[in-house]
């Protein structure tokens, strides 16, 4: 029997068995880019914030490096 008749079984890896895999419907993809859009819409917002009140004080409340705080401010103000 060739690897078309049977299909690829590897050798070394081994699936976990388990329900098929599901797929979202329109209306839970709908939802998800919804809640995808509010939470960037909220990391401007924060970014925005922390410029505000000043990235140290920021960081020292919330116990993180100030250049952690900045990475943060960065790639959230770039949409990332």
């Amino acid at each position: 029997m060739s690897i078309v008749d049977r299909g690829f079984q590897s050798d070394t890896v081994q699936t976990v068995p388990g329900p098929p895999q599901r797929r979202l419907t329109e209306s839970e993809i709908r939802r998800l880019q919804r809640v995808e859009a509010r939470i960037a819409e909220n990391q401007r917002e924060w970014a925005v914030l922390v410029r505000k009140l000043g990235m140290s004080a920021v960081a020292r409340e919330l116990g993180l490096t100030p250049g952690a705080v900045l990475h943060r401010v960065k790639k959230w103000e770039q949409g990332s």
